[in-house]
């Protein structure tokens, strides 16, 4: 039962290492309105620009200078004039590592719990088989891991690169 409570506390302390450790390499800036932030992304990152007549496209960019940017849709390429552009921002994946060990914490706790309730049911205080308490935990921790790490994959967060004024 202690060594149980000992895994769970180290893979909190994992968990919450990750998350402080999370960097999308690029932080949002405090001068949305500077183009020259669209002059740091690297090409090939995956953009949304919004233009002036509404319309928004999701795009990677090819280049940016000055005066416009280059992007690529599906097989075609296209430049876009900086007084067109409205809004940019960067999609950023999350990492699945964080995810993944999140939910094996919380999957672990929940199998603990599990495993804790059917012992107090059960009330067999002597015979409850140590190996049960384990499969417990490990389905738990494995259920979790698995549905955090796909939860993970799904996020895509937006960091606004350039808003115009």
């Amino acid at each position: 039962m202690a060594s149980a409570w000992l895994v769970f506390v180290f893979l909190l302390n994992q968990t919450s290492c990750a998350v402080r450790s999370y960097n999308p390499n690029l932080q949002p800036s405090p001068e949305l309105g500077n183009w020259s932030n669209l002059l740091e992304l690297k090409s090939g990152d995956q953009i949304i620009v919004k233009l002036r007549d509404g319309s928004e496209m999701k795009c990677r960019l090819k280049n940016a200078t000055p005066d416009f940017i280059s992007v690529a849709l599906a097989e075609e390429g296209r430049q876009i004039e900086k007084g067109q552009v409205v809004r940019v921002d960067k999609l950023v994946d999350d990492r699945l590592l964080d995810g993944a060990l999140i939910g094996t914490a919380l999957g672990f706790l929940a199998g603990f719990l599990a495993e804790g309730l059917i012992y107090h049911v059960a009330g067999d205080e002597e015979g409850f088989p140590d190996l049960i308490s384990l499969a417990f935990g490990g389905a738990g921790l494995a259920i979790g891991a698995l549905s955090g790490a796909l939860g993970d994959r799904a996020l895509r967060k937006r960091v606004t690169v350039y808003q115009n004024k």
